[in-house]
């Protein structure tokens, strides 16, 4: 055993005295070096193993001193912080840990601690280690949350922040136990902790400002905002301030469970702040979240502008470019995307950009962002009527990911919306309890994250399947959530099926004081929608077409019919197959109740036929069963009956591949190179020497 001890300990000094340069033989390639250092590090922490694992003070080691001993561990830790950097930087993040994992226990080994200090020890070589234990435990903190280790994330966080000496040395691992606190769904504990470090960094935050406040806040920020157009903007000073840059970040980790807690004044109060201190201070790393976050606020406020935040949201881009940082890029790609690009541009638009958003984050160990980029790509692939069979394949993938990398709250914000898709393919016991496959409902109650995303499926459920009792229940659940963060596309969608029940209700009702308040919460909607499509909300128009012509429908009038040719061929122009399918049935519903046959099974076996094409089985039986005079079973092209000999053409062919109709398919290709690097590298010095010498 000593023998081999030895063997490994000679190879990996040659081998590491090669890396470094120290002998002649240089390195060809960048290929060669890093196999180089990579064989090194895992034949001298081989030799390290067997040696803390003897009791024998044989060989080379055993006639240094106990000084020369320590110093060759410490070497060899700041050997395996380089190794495990250059792991990083491959995205190789199991790894890295492994070899930052040894460094800190090299350092133990030695006993090289914080505070440790030695006669023999001059100033500056303490400084050395001390920022070598630093940055290990560092870097190892970082790569832990990457692997899905959150408990031991925080507890390595915790030993920098009892330890570190300054704000700038902590603030990374202030930004691991948020993200970890986050990624467990512990929103609050999340934002007590940023606003602690803020108040740390000289800018205390309320998470309850008052109007005052906040209208104060808003003026002044319009008015310094005002002085300077885009390409100043972009070309502000650096940020000199360190505490005020690390105050611009903390910001913007904050804005994610400020979202889900409801916080629509401390939101507001953070999206001021942050590009004002990016205008007063200059820019930093987290300048471009700033733009982006001000950009939400115009589109989201009062005043809606959607011009303007669509301005802001491509400052942001625009800035990333500028400031060639990948750190933030995953996180600002979402916002831009989630909250801003679809006010003006196709929604389908934003899909290849959120799945650049996942593979930037992939790569660069931000898997919060990375993952809620694909959720939000599978939740606005759903909202664009692309195939749910497409859909449901890729949020199984998408799931299996965030319990392997243990993202629960990024979890548990998917599975409501792939068990919407299997309930409305018809892959449920019940078509409005979300309860199968992806999830079980009453299970899922019992948490905190995610139910209020549940609600709203199970919302939209209720009404594609008559439930109205039920649709009544969830929409004023919903509603107090609905008035404050008003950006993403979802909310959008939310209105809409807020009209529609109330007048769905309203059609109903018998009681003519009960159908006049229902049509006027329904005018209520309509007006919200109306307004945004007015300021040129693009997405929102065959929406608000579809509504229009319901609410006519309580007329009479005769031209109401074309309202909803109108409102059909608008959303099929635009690809919301869902919405295409759902206008149909409305104006075949209202065909039937002005006994107009011929229309009415005109437009029905359209909307079944569109639903099929969306993949909503579920939905065609269910008008199958509830017009069975209308729609034969044998003539129809919908239903699982007949999924076997419909053919689907474009839809059906696209969606097998790696896109659909041009538009990027979530994929599960980073996650799989992130273990096949892990390992390639693991096997790296077993396959040049042999793992039993």
């Amino acid at each position: 055993e000593n023998v081999a001890r030895m063997l490994h300990l000679d190879i990996g000094t040659a081998l590491r005295r090669l890396y470094s340069g120290e002998v002649e033989e240089g390195l060809q390639s960048q290929k060669q070096s890093t196999w180089m250092l990579f064989s090194a590090v895992d034949h001298l922490n081989i030799a390290f193993e067997m040696k803390k694992c003897s009791n024998e003070d044989a060989g080379r080691e055993g006639e240094l001193s106990q000084e020369k001993l320590r110093e060759e561990y410490i070497n060899l830790a700041a050997l395996n912080l380089e190794a495990g950097e250059k792991a990083i930087s491959l995205a190789a993040f199991s790894p890295a840990t492994d070899y930052l994992s040894k460094g800190v226990e090299l350092l133990r080994f030695s006993n090289c601690t914080w505070t440790t200090t030695t006669e023999t020890t001059s100033a500056n070589q303490n400084n050395d280690h001390y920022n070598l234990i630093l940055k290990l435990h560092t870097e190892l903190a970082s790569t832990l949350y990457v692997v899905g280790q959150m408990n031991e994330c925080q507890n390595v966080s915790n030993i920098v922040l009892d330890n570190a000496n300054t704000l700038e040395e902590k603030f990374r691992c202030y930004l691991n136990i948020m993200a970890c606190l986050k990624a467990g769904g512990k929103l609050e504990d999340s934002v007590e902790v940023g606003i602690d470090f803020l108040s740390q960094l000289g800018e205390p935050f309320s998470l309850k400002p008052s109007k005052m406040k906040l209208a104060s806040e808003a003026r002044a920020t319009r008015k310094l905002l005002a002085k300077y157009e885009d390409d100043q903007l972009l070309n502000l000073p650096d940020c000199t301030n360190e505490c005020k840059g690390m105050a611009v970040y903390v910001l913007g980790m904050l804005f994610g469970p400020m979202v889900h807690l409801n916080h629509k004044g401390a939101l507001d109060y953070l999206r001021l702040r942050s590009v004002r201190l990016t205008v007063k201070y200059g820019v930093c790393d987290a300048s471009a979240l700033a733009y982006a976050y001000y950009g939400s606020h115009l589109v989201s406020s009062k005043n809606i502008d959607l011009e303007g935040g669509h301005r802001y949201g491509k400052i942001a881009l625009r800035l990333l470019d500028r400031l060639d940082s990948t750190e933030l890029k995953s996180r600002t790609i979402l916002l831009s995307n989630f909250l801003i690009v679809h006010w003006k541009e196709p929604l389908p638009k934003t899909l290849d950009r959120l799945m650049d958003g996942y593979d930037v984050g992939m790569l660069n160990g931000d898997i919060e962002m990375a993952f809620t980029c694909a959720g939000i790509y599978l939740q606005h692939f759903y909202y664009c009527g692309l195939p749910l069979q497409s859909a449901v394949k890729d949020i199984r993938e998408y799931c299996g990911q965030m319990k392997e990398y243990q993202q629960n709250k990024e979890l548990r914000q998917a599975q409501p919306l792939w068990q919407t898709m299997l309930n409305l393919m018809g892959e449920a016991s019940h078509p409005t309890i979300l309860t199968g496959d992806a999830m079980d409902q009453d299970v899922f109650e019992s948490g905190n994250i995610g139910v209020i995303v549940m609600t709203s499926y199970r919302m939209q459920l209720a009404y594609y399947f008559g439930d109205y009792e039920l649709a009544e229940t969830c929409m004023k659940t919903l509603r107090p959530q609905s008035g404050g963060f008003t950006a993403p596309y979802f909310q959008v969608a939310r209105r809409f099926f807020f009209a529609l029940i109330s007048l769905g209700l309203a059609r109903k009702e018998s009681s003519a004081k009960q159908c006049k308040a229902y049509l006027k919460q329904a005018k209520a909607d309509i007006e919200w929608i109306k307004e945004r499509v007015s300021k040129g909300g693009i997405n929102c128009l065959h929406k608000l077409m579809i509504l229009e012509a319901e609410l006519h429908s309580f007329t009479k009038q005769k031209d109401i019919r074309q309202l909803y040719d109108k409102a059909i061929m608008t959303a099929n122009r635009n690809g919301f197959k869902q919405d295409n399918a759902l206008a149909n049935e409305l104006a075949g519903v209202f065909c039937l109740e002005s006994y107009d046959l011929y229309w009415a099974t005109f437009y029905l076996e359209r909307a079944c036929w569109t639903y099929n094409q969306w993949g909503a089985f579920g939905k065609v039986n269910q008008l199958k069963v509830k017009y069975p005079d209308i729609l034969d079973k044998d003539k129809g092209e919908g239903g699982n009956s007949s999924r076997g000999k419909l053919n689907l053409g474009r839809t059906s062919g696209a969606s097998t591949g790696s896109n659909h109709l041009g538009r990027r398919r979530f994929s599960s290709k980073l996650s799989a190179t992130h273990k096949s690097l892990s390992d390639s590298i693991r096997r790296l010095s077993i396959s040049s020497v042999g793992s039993d010498v």
